[in-house]
């Protein structure tokens, strides 16, 4: 029998040290391990509170910065269409150049077709329906399919979407007059909500009534606009959503009540010691301009944006 000579290392032995070493390291690996993890995870929280807290302290500035970047996004450049209706063409070419200096004030790209002609309001408040329907389907086929018109006129506002679909409902020009009664817009209403502005820089020294018959529903943005204008002084008027006696066809037809429903606006303004009229249809500026000047009044009709470009340069 063979004897193993004393001093000899039994393989067993080795591989008991290397495992002895080997789970020793791993420990320490995992030690490591751990105290970068609990290192990390106490850096994040920390960050994260730190986050928090700064976020709730400076709130106010959270805010203004939320809200300047949403008015900024929403001053975006536009392109619009601009309907210029024939009373302002062919009586007050200023206030359409007004309007279009403001909508390239404020960073719009603005169209204008000079082929442009009415909507058919004054055929269609005459009776002529037939006469309004020819006129009205020139209008739509020009501006069809912009997304953006712009009309400094509440009354045209007013007549294609009130009154357009009593020309072309259930017609081949359906779908065309239902796009375009949803994409006009009055011009202080396209400011306010598309523009998202208020203080356009105007500046007008003046006391002032606001007078419109047409879009009632549109006036608190409208007078919100005038309120804006550096210098104003803006009057109380109990009668600037009652009817001036403006329309063409019943001014034409019922000239002693039409004389007296724009006295009625005119004394008041007079009364409270108003220097201006400020309207927003240059049918009711006409309206009242032919009385004042009859009578040699000492007070001024102004279309709102001709307000709204005072004082701009």
């Amino acid at each position: 029998m063979r004897r193993r000579s004393v001093g000899a290392t039994p393989n067993g032995f080795f591989i008991s040290l290397s495992v002895f070493y080997l789970s020793r390291a791993l420990r320490f690996r995992a030690f490591v391990l751990s105290c970068l993890r609990a290192f990390v995870l106490s850096c994040l929280r920390a960050f994260v509170l730190s986050c928090f807290r700064a976020f709730v302290l400076f709130a106010p500035s959270r805010v203004l910065f939320f809200t300047t970047f949403a008015a900024y996004k929403n001053l975006r450049k536009m392109s619009v269409n601009i309907f210029i209706p024939y009373e302002i063409d062919q009586f007050y070419p200023e206030t359409a150049q007004n309007a279009i200096a403001i909508l390239k004030r404020l960073g719009h790209e603005v169209h204008y077709d000079m082929g442009q002609t009415d909507a058919g309001q004054m055929a269609f408040e005459n009776g002529n329906w037939d006469e309004a329907k020819k006129i009205g389907e020139k209008f739509i086929n020009e501006f069809y399919p912009n997304d953006k018109i712009i009309t400094p006129s509440s009354s045209t506002v007013n007549f294609i979407t009130q009154h357009y679909a009593k020309l072309f409902f259930n017609t081949g020009l359906h779908l065309k007059y239902r796009h375009i009664a949803t994409h006009i817009f009055e011009f202080c209403d396209f400011i306010y909500h598309q523009t998202k502005a208020r203080d356009i820089g105007s500046v007008f020294g003046h006391r002032v009534v606001f007078h419109d018959c047409h879009l009632p529903e549109k006036h608190d943005e409208m007078t919100h606009l005038l309120s804006c204008v550096n210098g104003i002084k803006i009057l109380n008027n109990p009668f600037q959503k009652e009817e001036c006696g403006a329309h063409p066809v019943f001014s034409l037809n019922n000239e002693p009540v039409a004389t007296a429903m724009a006295l009625q606006q005119i004394s008041y303004a007079m009364k409270v010691g108003a220097e201006y009229i400020v309207v927003a249809d240059a049918a009711c500026k006409l309206h009242f301009d032919s009385y004042i000047k009859k009578q040699k009044l000492e007070i001024s009709v102004i279309h709102i944006v001709d307000v709204l470009a005072s004082g701009l340069s």
